[in-house]
């Protein structure tokens, strides 16, 4: 259910034509790589070679996501993994991802899952797997 990595890497590829062919000027430098990238060293290489030079994933090795993980989120993030290097001895959710190839690409992690900033302008649960649970806030 899938698409392998190069159908996805068209997939930028044709988007950034699209727009070219829809009259917009400036290309796009950030890209939310699709969870497929995620896993293998060579993304950054591939997020570079599709024109952009930022990108922001949600899951990495090590984090508590919930609905996916057995154990409590105090656990978390597991030693020796990407997120206690980030979240707890670098304190920050952004760093340099570097490909095999030497490319490099800005990176931000939401370290909090999905949804971030979805409720900026309001009070309430999140929406998740479909429904809304929340109140706009009067200004």
């Amino acid at each position: 259910m899938l698409p392998d990595t190069e159908a996805i890497l068209r997939d930028y590829a044709d988007g950034q034509h699209w727009l070219k062919d829809n009259g917009m000027t400036v290309e796009p430098r950030l890209g939310l790589p699709a969870r497929r990238l995620r896993p293998f060293a060579g993304a950054a290489d591939n997020v570079g070679r599709v024109g952009l030079d930022m990108a922001a994933i949600t899951r990495i090795d090590g984090m508590y996501f919930i609905g996916c993980d057995y154990r409590r989120s105090v656990g978390f993030s597991l030693p020796g993994s990407s997120a206690e290097l980030l979240a707890k001895k670098l304190k920050t959710a952004d760093f340099v991802w570097c490909g095999p190839d030497g490319s490099q690409v800005l990176c931000h992690w939401n370290p909090f899952t999905y949804f971030q900033g979805d409720l900026l302008a309001h009070v309430g649960v999140v929406r998740w797997m479909g429904p809304d649970l929340w109140v706009p806030v009067a200004h």
